[in-house]
């Protein structure tokens, strides 16, 4: 009989330990998270912890947001925040000799902001950055299974050949930079990224920056507005230090792309440098007809209406107080009545 008794608690025990052990999988790197008009720093440091994975974001963010997670992914999770306040994200690859060097690099992404690549230029060759405007879903499709292969290959040359075919930017140590051989065919960008750390000695890891810009609503000190500017560029390792550096990085992308994708990326920006030198040789009446034009194209006016109620939808109501006075203000200023 004591046996028996014996038996039956081992089982239960494995069976719990089962349940538990299911429980854990199922739900590990999920966010459960509850807020009421928090600081964003902390928030994204409980998203960063629950997660797994890293948030860099810069430290003189004001920003307060008020969220209510249950078992959300990291992305869902970003994306609700970068809502409030008119934000957006990025993911990243990171490799260096070891820790200490990953640490220097994410220290200088949360400064500069990631480097820049063409393939994420919004209407050239499909790219387009990842932000709030194109929101996970609630089952995201699995990644696209990547080939790649180099040979003998410096490792910033080849870094940047797969972050441009990736569309994902990879920022290498500065002083690491061996010849590497390394083929992959139907992995995941993860685990490419992980073998060419190994080939060339280092360490690899993947960060997500996140970026509030005080021109669309969001609330950082000194930041230069939303959209490219010097800090958001940079190459594999390196940061560019004006329009000369910019230049260059810019024809050194492009030169690794696909024949195809590089004249797709050639038309579009001479396409828009034609539109820019256009519009400035209209008058101001012609040029806001133009911008009207251009926002009832393709349906952009219903997709900047939706992306403005999905925010306001995730404001928390001293958000929508200030948001609705500086919408007055301008009103004002341009002579216009207030609802």
């Amino acid at each position: 009989m004591r046996k028996s008794y014996q038996i039956a608690l081992v089982v239960a025990a494995v069976m719990f330990g089962g349940w538990e052990l299911a429980d854990w999988r199922q739900n590990r790197g999920l966010i459960t998270l509850h807020a009421e008009n928090t600081e964003l720093n902390p928030v994204l440091g409980e998203v960063s912890r629950q997660s797994g994975l890293r948030v860099l974001v810069q430290t003189n963010v004001s920003a307060r947001v008020t969220v209510h997670f249950e078992r959300v992914t990291i992305k869902q999770a970003l994306d609700v925040l970068a809502e409030q306040t008119g934000g957006r994200w990025r993911k990243l690859f990171l490799i260096g000799r070891d820790s200490p060097a990953i640490e220097r690099i994410a220290r200088e992404v949360t400064e500069r902001g990631p480097p820049f690549l063409v393939t994420q230029m919004p209407g050239l060759a499909g790219g387009g950055m990842m932000a709030a405007n194109n929101p996970s879903s609630a089952n995201p499709p699995p990644p696209p299974a990547i080939a790649f292969q180099v040979s003998q290959r410096d490792l910033h040359s080849a870094a940047l050949e797969l972050a441009l075919k990736a569309k994902t930017p990879i920022v290498v140590e500065e002083s690491l930079n061996p010849k590497i051989t390394l083929k992959a065919e139907g992995s995941d960008l993860s685990s490419v990224v992980v073998r060419m750390a190994r080939a060339a000695g280092g360490k690899s890891k993947l960060v997500y920056h996140f970026h509030v810009s005080r021109r669309r609503g969001g609330m950082m000190a000194g930041d230069a507005g939303d959209g490219p500017s010097r800090a958001d560029f940079g190459g594999i390792g390196r940061f560019p230090g004006g329009s000369q550096d910019w230049q260059r990085i810019y024809e050194e992308q492009v030169a690794l792309l696909p024949p195809e994708e590089q004249q797709r990326i050639r038309d579009a920006r001479a396409e828009w440098q034609q539109r820019i030198a256009e519009m400035s040789q209209m008058t101001p009446e012609e040029r806001r007809k133009r911008f009207e034009e251009m926002a009832n194209a393709h349906g952009a006016q219903e997709r900047f209406d939706q992306r403005n109620l999905g925010r306001i939808k995730n404001l928390t109501p001293e958000q929508r107080v200030s948001r609705y006075q500086r919408y007055a203000a301008r009103q004002r200023q341009r002579g216009g009545s207030v609802p």
